[in-house]
């Protein structure tokens, strides 16, 4: 984030709204895969020197995968909580400014905030299974790459990252079932390699 923001205020200035905003998205894709794996490999490069173990890997990126749903989960939690308690008085906020397309998408949100159902709940809650499944995948890559001292590893790592990331973000203008379905058949790829391919408990003995 500390690379993101500053870019962001930067791109609103020298682009249009809408070419700042894929500026902006394209710059988190690629960093998110970037900065997470590079930092899970100096972790376990010269931190967690104990961890070389196939089931080291998998509790670690399980650890990874499951803090993050957590933190995503707690901070939807308070946004919802805030949006309900104070809904009119933030649209009121949002109404002084007069962009009408601000007022559309708040709308819109408090629409499907106040009629969310089971099936978006639980497609949520599959979306988080996959990612946290992709950081296992991840971390037993990179945990290889440290192993082995093959940067091309580190390397694979990044772009498997970066590729699932931009996945969600394509395929989401598509529809939730477009893009789980991809997200699926990207994962199963990842736990055949885990359990049954290069990633799997023999290749790390």
């Amino acid at each position: 984030m500390a690379l993101v923001v500053p870019l962001q205020l930067v791109f609103s200035r020298v682009m249009d709204p809408a070419t700042a905003a894929t500026a902006t998205v394209i710059l988190m894709v690629a960093t998110s895969g970037l900065f997470e794996e590079t930092t899970r490999w100096i972790v376990l490069r010269y931190w967690a020197k104990n961890t070389r173990s196939w089931h080291d890997g998998v509790g670690f990126g399980l650890g990874h995968g499951g803090i993050e749903a957590l933190l995503l989960f707690a901070s939807a939690l308070a946004t919802n909580i805030m949006l309900l308690t104070n809904g009119e008085m933030l649209r009121m906020q949002v109404a002084q400014t007069g962009d009408a397309t601000a007022i559309d998408a708040f709308d819109q949100q408090m629409d499907a905030l106040q009629n969310m159902g089971l099936g978006l709940l639980a497609a949520g809650w599959y979306e988080r299974v996959l990612a946290i499944t992709a950081h296992v995948v991840f971390t037993l890559i990179v945990l290889r790459a440290v192993r082995e001292r093959r940067w091309q590893l580190w390397l694979l790592a990044v772009t498997a990252h970066i590729v699932f990331n931009a996945v969600t973000v394509i395929s989401a203008p598509y529809g939730l079932g477009v893009m789980y379905a991809l997200l699926t058949a990207f994962t199963a790829v990842g736990l055949w390699a885990v359990m049954a391919g290069p990633l799997k408990k023999e290749a790390l003995a």
